[in-house]
């Protein structure tokens, strides 16, 4: 059985409904054995969500202190725990991805084993590069600025590194900074393209290249689902455009 590490990039607004719990009970379903790091983005009523988690050995809950934020931020953290800790070896795959891009089915990691991929997003679609003041400096200072046809976006900045890649890629994204959500929207793009060089230059997402769901024989657009839809994807996302502007509701 492979032994699975996920980093959960999270963000708490009182009155925005939190699917954390919901995340971590179906990661413990499926691979009970994994570990959960849970990087909290300076949300300031976590606890109201992180009370709501049943404590396990499996489960750690780490604070993003660093200038970085949204998921690069949080990867960063969750990395950085990972190789302090001397624990990289001993997961074949770190799952990255936000705290609404929710695990929904289970999915056989063996398969990319099969198929030798190192590095994949959750879901692809084609690269529009937009975002290009920031995306174009950032692959620039990474050398990796050439050779852009055909490589696909990261959707949601949510991916999957074996464990083979996942020092080359902290190297790759330690010193980003993310700050605001047009950053963000840009390291969709430019993650594409890392993902695409760690996995010996070849596109691959588990969900596939489209970002629709078929639920009940009814195609719907990803931003409409609801947590308890049955999709036939192994990821749900459900939308709630936060960004660096977003108040608590109440």
């Amino acid at each position: 059985m492979d032994k699975l590490a996920f980093i959960i990039a999270h963000k708490y607004f009182r009155g925005y409904e939190s699917y954390l719990n919901y995340y971590v009970n179906n990661i413990l379903r499926f691979y009970p054995s994994a570990l959960i790091l849970i990087v909290d983005n300076n949300s300031n009523n976590k606890e109201e969500v992180f009370a709501t988690i049943n404590l396990s050995n499996n489960i750690r809950f780490l604070d993003n202190n660093i200038e970085c934020k949204f998921e690069l931020g949080a990867y960063q953290i969750g990395i950085e725990y990972l190789i302090k800790n001397n624990l990289i070896s001993e997961y074949d795959f770190i799952v990255c991805s936000q705290d609404t891009y929710i695990i929904k089915n289970k999915f056989n990691f063996n398969e990319l084993k099969q198929n030798k991929i190192e590095a994949a997003s959750i879901l692809g679609l084609a690269n529009d590069w937009a975002k290009w003041d920031v995306v174009e400096p950032t692959l620039d200072k990474l050398g990796l600025l050439s050779n852009l046809d055909g490589v696909n976006l990261c959707w949601c900045n949510s991916f999957i590194i074996s464990k083979n890649k996942v020092l080359e890629l902290y190297n790759l994204i330690k010193n980003i900074i993310i700050t605001v959500r047009h950053q963000s929207e840009a390291s969709e793009r430019y993650l594409g393209k890392i993902l695409y060089e760690l996995n010996d230059h070849r596109n691959f997402a588990i969900d596939g290249n489209d970002n629709t769901y078929n639920i009940n024989g009814i195609i719907h657009d990803c931003h409409s689902i609801k947590i308890n839809d049955d999709v036939d994807k192994y990821f749900c996302k459900i939308a709630q455009q936060k960004n660096e502007r977003t108040k608590e509701k109440y």
